[in-house]
């Protein structure tokens, strides 16, 4: 015997089957309210926004208010800082050794992804070993090689980072 549903409609109780409720979902397929019933929600919708308006609609801040909140917003007191990280990654990116190193790698790999059995064509350099953890080998060749978007957003993913977390190296992928 199918279980009943009990739920309240209108001013009364109205007790349905899951063989019911199937029937009413596949009887209301494709069918949309009329139009009558579209100006009627349309006119709640509205008279509702009219009543509920939020506290701050229509006021501005003061001039001195938005300089503090873009103060309190930038630097350390930001939701994505990091302890200044950005500017010193931004600026080794952009050093000269840096550059001679990537473009070493890329001549070295002839621009292909040295993942396993994928040699498509790309111009991003991944460090084998992180910066962060062996900021010694950021510019030593045998710690470059290049990688395609996908294989690199790979390496850097939950996986990749689970398996070297279990001891095993991501190195599985590669040559």
């Amino acid at each position: 015997m199918p279980t009943k549903i009990q739920c309240k409609i209108g001013r009364g109780r109205y007790i349905r089957t899951p063989e019911i409720k199937e029937k009413n979902k596949k009887a209301s397929i494709g069918h949309r309210a009329s139009q009558s019933q579209r100006d009627k929600v349309s006119e709640f919708m509205i008279k509702w926004h009219r009543e509920h308006i939020h506290p701050r609609q229509g006021k501005k801040h003061s001039q001195a208010t938005k300089e503090k909140m873009s103060r309190d917003r930038t630097g350390a007191g930001g939701a994505n800082w990091q302890g200044g990280k950005t500017l010193t990654v931004r600026l080794f990116r952009k050093s000269r050794q840096y550059q001679q190193w990537r473009k070493v790698i890329l001549k070295r790999d002839n621009y292909l992804c040295q993942v396993r059995s994928c040699g498509e064509k790309s111009n991003l350099v991944h460090h084998k070993l992180s910066v962060k953890d062996y900021p010694d080998l950021r510019l030593v060749i045998e710690n470059g090689m290049v990688v395609c978007k996908k294989h690199h957003n790979q390496i850097h993913s939950f996986l990749l980072l689970h398996l070297v977390a279990c001891g095993m190296s991501h190195k599985i992928l590669l040559h």
